[in-house]
């Protein structure tokens, strides 16, 4: 019994650790963007080892882009075989990592596929349009949808890995976002303007369900589906969650202005601040964010990346293939890695001690050599409110409205407080 409960504990620590210690470090460099010619477009890994990059820009020919490859998560690089005319999207894999296509990012130009992970790719001119999207059951069934109201015919399907296509089917209004929660099954679910559409036929015919509901929030760009009952819809404003598959909706945050977010599963998912400042950067330590209670709460999480400053580098892009690492990269083609596994090897913080809490006017710190840190206040949709560097163990919150805010001190665990 004392094995049992000792045992628990263990598991308890590394899942404090695990959550709670980990932070960014650099692992490689993307070729080309160093030389400041070329910035990268995105980043997409299929697994922990397995990645791909897209970078674009001026080279000695005018405009070009090439697509790089990694297979030691992102220690080296090499260059496939996609035509550096090609300006495409993020891979969609076909239920591997050999397989995946390409959708362009201007009209006119041609999606491309491989099958054998960039070593040759093979162009698809009859889908141009910078509005496709694709998505893959596995590495034969496939669909592309246009989520555009400029043309209505905008479904196609292919059963021979993108080899063919079927004609294009109408859909109005646009098509957003596809969902199968058994790559093998015939249940899937598309989201179709404010409607969510259900497929019982593995894709054959659409139909709308009764008891599913629209998402609760207006212009939507991001779906991201962490189990058959839970899915995030988010804008650059607001996220809603469904732990029912669709049939009912609870908004869950407000946000000042998302780039981008992703979820790992479904408790912890991360975002990209959208840029506030002059021009298109803002500062690596304060633009990327974590929850790990389903959006509810959010508090920031750039421990490890470079110091930044206004007109210097800053994170572009971000992937996480499992819900132990991520992955994100700079402007300048610096990669970093979060792993929690290694996290939790290398604790260095703990949790300081606080109180009163709830308190009216002052909290009192605790910790080794505590004194002198910094330190940040954030609301719990992870804005800035307080920042200062902690004199005598004290740090005074008497300007701050009542409600709770989270505290993050240089080297320690974020940490939940109240203002009553």
């Amino acid at each position: 019994m004392k094995l049992k409960y000792r045992l628990l504990l263990s598991i308890v620590f590394l899942l404090t650790a695990f959550n709670s210690y980990s932070q960014w470090y650099i692992v490689g460099q993307l070729p080309y963007a160093e030389t400041g010619t070329q910035q990268p477009v995105y980043i997409k890994f299929y697994d922990e080892n397995i990645g791909y990059a897209e970078l674009a820009g001026i080279g000695a020919d005018g405009w070009f882009e090439v697509q790089v490859k990694t297979t030691d998560g992102g220690v080296s690089w090499r260059t496939t075989s996609l035509p550096t005319t090609a300006y495409t999207k993020a891979p969609v894999f076909m239920g591997d990592a050999q397989h995946f296509v390409l959708a362009p990012h201007t009209d006119g130009t041609p999606s491309y596929r491989t099958a054998d992970g960039g070593t040759t790719f093979v162009a698809m001119p009859d889908l141009s349009s910078s509005w496709a999207n694709f998505y893959f059951k596995n590495t034969l069934k496939g669909f592309y949808f246009l989520s555009t109201y400029l043309q209505s015919q905008n479904m196609r399907s292919t059963i021979d890995g993108g080899l063919t296509w079927s004609s294009p089917q109408p859909s109005n209004p646009p098509l957003s976002d596809m969902y199968f929660p058994d790559p093998n099954g015939n249940l899937g679910f598309l989201f179709a303007g404010n409607t969510i559409l259900k497929t019982t036929n593995n894709g054959t015919t659409w139909n709308t369900d009764p008891s599913l509901n629209p998402a609760p929030v207006n212009n939507r760009f991001n779906i991201a589906y962490t189990s058959p009952q839970v899915w995030y819809v988010g804008s650059q404003t607001e996220m809603a969650r469904t732990q029912n598959g669709g049939v009912s909706w609870t908004q869950v945050a407000n946000f000042v202005n998302i780039y981008k977010y992703e979820f790992s599963d479904t408790q912890n998912g991360f975002y990209i601040k959208g840029p506030e400042y002059s021009g298109y950067q803002i500062s690596n330590t304060e633009s990327v964010y974590r929850t790990r209670d389903g959006g509810v709460t959010w508090e920031p999480f750039g421990e490890g990346f470079e110091a930044w400053a206004p007109g210097s580098d800053s994170i572009t892009d971000f992937s996480f293939p499992t819900n132990q690492v991520g992955y994100a990269v700079t402007y300048s083609g610096k990669v970093y890695k979060l792993d929690n596994l290694l996290a939790i090897k290398q604790i260095q913080s703990s949790k300081p001690g606080l109180y009163p809490n709830p308190t009216k006017d002052f909290l009192f710190v605790e910790g080794d050599n505590i004194s002198s840190k910094s330190y940040a206040v954030y609301d719990l949709m992870g804005r800035k409110i307080l920042s200062g560097t902690i004199y005598v163990n004290k740090i005074d919150v008497s300007n701050l409205a009542n409600g709770p805010y989270l505290l993050k001190i240089d080297g320690y665990e974020t940490v939940k407080f109240k203002i009553e």
